[in-house]
């Protein structure tokens, strides 16, 4: 359950600052939102390291793999907005936003749901096989008591 929480947890961290920054002109408040980009990095990457630490099967290595290639994606045109606002070009990192980094984002975040409901099926699938494992002690205690 931690590792679904975790990854789940990954969206809210990753997409939010990208979003508001081209539409936010206090100075400080542009500070915080890059700030907030720097931060959500570094979040990520731990928790993307956690995962890989805790996915042990193929497949699960296999949806990480996924997920790392739309990151790459994703971060090339979101560092392309960064530099434009960094540089004062407000209006074209709009159009950087809206046209390059929101289909990386809607992919990545498709590889990130896919995560999630592979670890949940995992999770399912594991609770299965300890009830499993649960009726059939019971049963072979029963007849052990009988």
């Amino acid at each position: 359950m931690v590792v679904t929480a975790s990854a789940a947890s990954l969206k809210s961290i990753v997409f939010r600052p990208e979003n508001d920054i081209p539409f936010v002109s206090d100075y400080d408040d542009i500070k915080a939102q890059y700030a907030l980009i720097a931060t959500s990095g570094k979040r990520t990457n731990a928790k993307i390291e956690a995962l890989t630490q805790s996915i042990k099967d193929d497949a699960g290595k296999e949806a990480l793999v996924q997920l790392n290639a739309a990151r790459a994606d994703y971060r090339v045109p979101r560092d392309k907005l960064v530099g434009m606002l960094k540089a004062g070009r407000a209006e074209e990192a709009k159009n950087v936003l809206l046209l390059e980094l929101r289909p990386k984002q809607a992919a990545y975040m498709d590889r990130l749901d896919a995560l999630v409901k592979f670890l949940k099926t995992r999770m399912g699938e594991s609770g299965d096989k300890v009830n499993g494992t649960f009726d059939t002690a019971t049963t072979a205690r029963g007849r052990n008591d009988a």
